[in-house]
């Protein structure tokens, strides 16, 4: 497998930044991305594939949360790709409200690029904080 650090480092680096365009550098031309919640509450959860609904996911994810950061607790690596353990503070843009979270994050890297990524979150906390912004 190519540099893991390096894959890695780009596209949690684009995450925080809210960079679409090196996101879908960073992914293959048939990227799933997949986070796991409530559908109708939270707007980002569903199965996306392809780079323009992994572009569009990553558009709503920057429209209601602000990533401020993301810290790798664990990390279990397998032949075509990757498990984490992550910890990262987001905040609802409509509130203010700052949670701290930790989540399953699971890649599926090919030649180099991400090609399935795979969330799962404390989709609980997430849909109350954004069910609180409404108020």
């Amino acid at each position: 497998m190519p540099d893991l650090d390096a894959i890695l480092s780009r596209w949690f680096g684009a995450i925080r930044a809210g960079d679409v365009a090196t996101l879908r550098a960073a992914a293959t031309d048939d990227v799933e991305v997949r986070w796991n919640g409530p559908p109708g509450v939270v707007p980002w959860a569903g199965v996306w594939t392809g780079p323009e609904e992994a572009a569009r996911f990553f558009g709503l994810v920057g429209q209601h949360l602000e990533v401020s950061d993301v810290v790798i607790l664990e990390r279990i690596e397998g032949t075509d790709g990757v498990a984490l353990v992550i910890e990262g503070s987001w905040k609802i843009r409509a509130s203010g409200e700052t949670m701290r979270l930790r989540a399953a994050n699971l890649l599926t890297i090919r030649d180099g690029k991400i090609a399935r990524f795979q969330v799962y979150p404390d989709s609980h906390a997430y849909a109350a904080a954004l069910e609180r912004a409404k108020r």
